[in-house]
């Protein structure tokens, strides 16, 4: 991931207002997820509660479904 070019991804957000997630977070947490096949927005929340490598990928944060509704509309 570090080898990535994040800077299309970033540009779709600013750095205004309240802070949020950060998108090349939920990135990775999109791409972990299906990676293991979990294309469910509903079960990713839900892995980001529960899995230990989503609590490790997320460090700790609990993102709702919402957040990633609206990072697929932007990506």
């Amino acid at each position: 991931m570090e080898e990535l070019d994040f800077s299309g991804l970033l540009a779709c957000y600013s750095d205004q207002g309240r802070t949020g997630f950060n998108p090349i977070m939920l990135y990775a947490v999109v791409t972990y997820a299906n990676m293991r096949g979990v294309r469910a927005v509903d079960r990713i929340v839900d892995l980001c509660r529960r899995d230990l490598a989503f609590i490790w990928l997320t460090k700790g944060q609990k993102p709702q479904w919402d957040v990633f509704y609206d990072f697929k509309g932007k990506s």
